[in-house]
């Protein structure tokens, strides 16, 4: 009893009471962004579907060091389709947000559609980021590359790219506050 009143308390945390809550329609470029993000998920779907029997039982991951291949399949598959998921989830409670301004009515249509793009920016590229390294860490396991660097190079731009989106909103919000 005592969790679910604990979890019930952590849910309504973020309520701000006479906050608006509007519903916002997409406009074409969400949706665009929407359904590559989608995409995205089903390219890996396609690329653990179509290379899983390929795979050793021992993905190589550069040097001694290796990965059973049910790792390719849990952050390949499991990672970008919970990523779009809770991101997705998260697009739909904009009033629940703790943003870097004062929301009013006056600015609550701005800042929420600003968020919105910010979490659909961030899913499209974590989804796409979860492709170029499942792509990259199947062809090791394949064979095709032998050094992980890539990856890291790839990981490290990733991060660089989600930073620089998140800057970019936050700035963006101020902006319009």
């Amino acid at each position: 009893m005592f969790l679910l009143h604990r979890f019930y308390n952590i849910m309504h945390m973020y309520e701000h009471p006479g906050r608006p809550h509007l519903c916002l329609r997409y406009n074409a470029l969400e949706l665009v962004a929407e359904l590559l993000s989608l995409a995205g998920v089903m390219v890996n779907a396609f690329i653990i579907v179509n290379q899983w029997t390929l795979l050793p039982e021992m993905v190589p991951l550069g040097g001694d060091a290796g990965a059973h291949k049910l790792w390719l399949l849990i952050l390949g598959s499991a990672l970008p389709i919970g990523l779009y998921v809770i991101l997705t989830m998260l697009s739909g409670r904009l009033d629940r947000f703790v943003y870097p301004v004062v929301i009013s009515p006056d600015n609550s249509a701005a800042q929420y559609r600003l968020a919105r793009d910010l979490l659909l920016s961030l899913k499209l590229e974590l989804v796409w980021a979860s492709v170029a390294a499942l792509w990259y860490f199947i062809g090791m396991g394949l064979g095709k590359y032998t050094s992980a660097l890539p990856a890291v190079v790839l990981a490290i731009l990733a991060l660089a790219a989600i930073i620089a989106t998140t800057a970019y909103y936050i700035w963006q919000m101020k902006r319009h506050a």
